[in-house]
């Protein structure tokens, strides 16, 4: 599998997941378990489509394994989203949504914060919401 980081990513995350090939392709939605193995080999693109059932059934992170497959498969499309919206892990994404909770809370506007406030109030956000 050398070169094939999906096909390895897929192959781990089988084995940590202490599931079968065909009860992960039957949560995934393909009906024969040989597709995960085309996935691992490299003879099957892992479609971007899947990610989501693929990540939800190997219990791994959504953003990590769809970052991975536009990293091997579509490097150009990734670097776009780079750019303009960062993908976010499910931590990443709970700090975020933290922040906008306690943000509409308390009808804080960043640009009249000072420095020093925005370091406390990220604390204090740690503190309550982590």
């Amino acid at each position: 599998m050398k070169g094939n980081k999906i096909g390895s990513f897929i192959e781990a995350a089988i084995i940590v997941s202490g599931k079968t090939q065909a009860l992960i392709a039957k949560e995934v939605g393909y009906e024969k378990a040989n597709n995960l193995s085309m996935i691992k080999s490299g003879k099957l693109l892992l479609p971007v489509d899947k990610v989501p059932a693929f990540a939800k059934a190997l219990g791994v992170d959504e953003a990590n394994l769809l970052t991975l497959v536009l990293e091997e498969r579509y490097p150009s499309l990734l670097e776009i989203f780079k750019r303009h919206a960062e993908i976010l892990t499910e931590d990443e994404a709970k700090v975020l949504k933290a922040y906008r909770k306690a943000k509409s809370e308390e009808s804080l506007d960043p640009d009249n914060i000072r420095h020093a406030d925005m370091s406390k109030f990220f604390q204090d956000l740690a503190n309550k919401y982590i």
